[in-house]
């Protein structure tokens, strides 16, 4: 069964790989093109241990190896990926090679020594006991060091990135990457539960990893050819948002003193009745720079004035509005017909996720719980 599922993992990984690497919708170009690069190397590991249950490299000892190197490029391709995802107007810099250097180093040192050991040597060495050889312990000791390392930096940049988006966009569930988020947290479980089975030795272990893997792999790559340009904007839009994403953090902010009090105060009331008559949280689609055009300011006042007049960021901002836009609808008699995502949509989210996680948030309450309460 094991084996079949290893099979499953291989072919799935190659056809997964060719499907990100065409980018059907065009968008995130170099994210899925280091993203499919993961996925390959993921694939010739899985070719790898393929090859070794059905003795393959027995009947071919001289390929033996051959598949090695793949194993270096899983964790800085990831890493890439991740980087361009969130970060998609960063241009390549030289130094980006040295998230090669594991790489790199297993070409010019170790591949040759393989091209050149004899076959036999290699199909002695591939049976022989590695678990309780030192080296290999170390050898595996440093390539987890180097995987986590690169899980850890790629969680840190999509932590950074939610916390960006939330200042834009008040439908960031769309482009906050969780699903890449999430598929770092269920690795990083699976590596765990590797680490575990290798001192316990139970069978099942190994069966739920590669069953659990290749779910998250599908997860992978459907969300991504789903996944569209993160930052939709036009050239100088995109220009003047990384610029507030740079000096857009609460120690900056503080200290740039952009508006004196009394005009802070005077945007404050602009903007909150600009709320409440216009509703502008009413549109789906709204942002940071469709809400500058109406209050016919630049996006660093107007981010300025929700981030320190009135303490939240932007999406929290929007959002407190469109729950309380719900809690009226959810009131009103004429909606009774409406389901639960029918008033996110008129009150102005754009999924029923957003809708119950902000409500709760707000309130305490889902809000089939907050309809359910209200007095007839």
């Amino acid at each position: 069964m094991l084996q079949v599922l290893e099979a499953i993992i291989t072919g799935a990984s190659l056809l997964l790989a060719f499907l990100i690497f065409t980018n059907p919708k065009g968008v995130n170009k170099k994210a899925n093109f280091w993203l499919g690069f993961f996925i390959l190397s993921v694939g010739a590991q899985s070719l790898d241990a393929l090859l070794v249950t059905h003795r393959v490299y027995d009947q071919y000892p001289v390929i033996i190896g051959l598949l090695d190197g793949f194993l270096f490029l899983i964790p800085p391709t990831f890493y890439l990926a991740t980087l361009w995802y969130v970060h998609p107007q960063r241009k390549s810099k030289r130094l980006d090679f040295l998230h090669f250097s594991f790489f790199i180093f297993f070409l010019f040192f170790r591949f040759p020594s393989i091209i050149l050991e004899a076959p036999a040597s290699k199909l002695a060495n591939l049976h022989a006991t590695q678990a309780v050889s030192l080296s290999y312990q170390i050898s595996l000791g440093i390539f987890l060091a180097y995987f986590l390392t690169y899980c850890s930096l790629s969680f840190l940049l999509i932590q950074r990135h939610q916390r960006n988006i939330a200042q834009i966009d008040a439908s960031s569930g769309k482009n906050d990457l969780q699903w890449l988020k999430n598929f770092i947290i269920w690795v990083c479980l699976l590596v765990l539960m590797w680490i575990v089975g290798l001192f316990i030795q139970w069978s099942w272990v190994s069966y739920l990893i590669t069953v659990t893997f290749l779910i998250a792999l599908f997860l992978l790559a459907h969300y991504a050819l789903h996944q569209g340009e993160v930052y939709n904007f036009n050239p100088l839009e995109k220009k003047q948002i990384q610029e507030l994403l740079e000096n857009n953090t609460d120690e900056n902010q503080a200290k740039s003193h952009l508006l004196s009090p009394e005009r802070l105060q005077d945007h404050m009331v602009q903007l909150k009745q600009l709320m409440e008559t216009e509703k502008p949280h009413l549109d789906n689609e709204l942002n940071l720079l469709k809400l500058s055009e109406k209050m016919q300011s630049s996006i660093h006042v107007v981010s300025y004035v929700i981030n320190v007049g009135f303490g939240e960021n932007f999406a929290q901002f929007v959002n407190r509005y469109r729950v309380e836009e719900a809690k009226k609808l959810l009131k009103t008699p004429d909606t009774e017909h409406l389901s639960m995502l029918g008033i996110a949509y008129d009150a102005g989210f754009n999924s029923k996720t957003a809708f119950n996680t902000s409500f709760k948030k707000l309130t305490g309450l889902s809000p089939s719980d907050y309809k359910n309460q209200r007095p007839e």
